[in-house]
C-alpha cells in the first residue's frame, strides 16, 4: 500500500479544491474524487462521512497569530456543493488545537517550559517499553537545547523556564533520570537539581542599584560584624 502524503496548497488537486475549480457532471464523480483525496493524502482521525474528507493541508489558511504559535498548516473539510447543473468541491477550515496537527513547529526558545511535548509526557509519567525509547526522548531534548543541558547515558541535566511563587529566578535546574518500573517498562523521573533561591522578606532587604545578589552579600557581611558591647 502506498504511503499517504501530506497535502500542500501547491498540490494541483488541492489547489483546485481550495479555489472551487472542479466541475463534475454527477455527484458520483465528485464522490470518486473525494475518495481519491482520502487515499492519497493524510486525513484527520476525526469521523468522516462518505461525502466529506478532512485533510490536513500545509500552508492552508494560516493567520499571523497561528504562524506565531507554530502552525504550519490547517485542516480542511472538503465536501460536495451543487452549482447549477454541475457539482464541485469546496474546502472549509477546521481549527483544532495545535497538538492535533500532524506537522507543527514550536517557536524557538532559549529554554523549554512544561508545555514542551517531551516535558508534558515526562510530567504525565509516560511508560516506555525499553530504556532506549526513554533515552531517545532525553537525547531529543538535549539536541534541541544543547546550550542549557548536559546529557548522560540515562540522565539529563537541563534548565527549564518555570516561574515559581516566591522564587526570583524564572528558570530552574532539573535532573531527569530514567528509572525502571516493578511491573516492567521505564519512566523518566525528574526533580529540581538544586534548591531554588528564595526571595528575602521585604522588611529585611530592599532593592538597590547593585542588584539582589550584591545586597545579599552586604547583608551577610553585616551579620558577621561583632555586636557592640553594652
Amino acid at each position: 500500500m502506498t504511503q499517504k502524503k501530506y497535502a500542500t496548497i501547491s498540490n494541483p488537486s488541492i489547489n483546485a479544491v481550495l479555489k472551487s475549480l472542479f466541475r463534475f457532471a454527477s455527484e458520483a464523480q465528485a464522490l470518486d474524487r473525494i475518495q481519491q483525496l482520502k487515499d492519497h493524502f493524510v486525513t484527520s482521525k476525526q469521523s468522516e462521512s462518505p461525502k466529506t474528507a478532512i485533510i490536513w493541508v500545509r500552508g492552508y489558511a494560516l493567520t499571523e497569530d497561528e504562524i506565531g504559535q507554530g502552525f504550519t498548516g490547517n485542516f480542511a473539510a472538503i465536501s460536495i456543493t451543487k452549482t447549477a447543473e454541475k457539482f464541485t468541491l469546496n474546502a472549509t477550515k477546521i481549527p483544532p488545537e495545535l497538538r492535533l496537527h500532524p506537522q507543527r513547529k514550536r517557536p524557538q526558545k532559549s529554554h523549554p517550559d512544561w508545555g514542551h511535548p517531551i516535558l508534558r509526557q515526562v510530567k504525565k509519567k509516560r511508560i516506555f517499553n525499553t530504556i532506549e525509547e526513554a533515552s531517545n526522548e532525553l537525547n531529543r531534548l538535549h539536541a534541541e537545547f544543547p546550550e542549557i543541558s548536559i546529557p548522560d547515558e540515562t540522565r539529563l541535566l537541563i534548565i527549564i523556564y518555570e516561574k515559581l511563587e516566591g522564587i526570583k529566578s524564572p528558570v530552574q535546574k532539573y535532573k531527569f533520570e530514567i528509572k525502571p518500573l516493578s511491573e516492567g517498562g521505564f519512566f523518566i523521573d525528574y526533580k529540581r537539581n538544586s534548591p531554588a533561591v528564595k526571595l528575602p522578606p521585604s522588611d529585611k532587604i530592599s532593592p538597590n542599584e547593585n542588584g539582589y545578589f550584591s545586597t545579599m552579600i552586604k547583608l551577610k557581611k553585616r551579620k558577621r560584624l561583632p555586636k557592640p558591647e553594652a
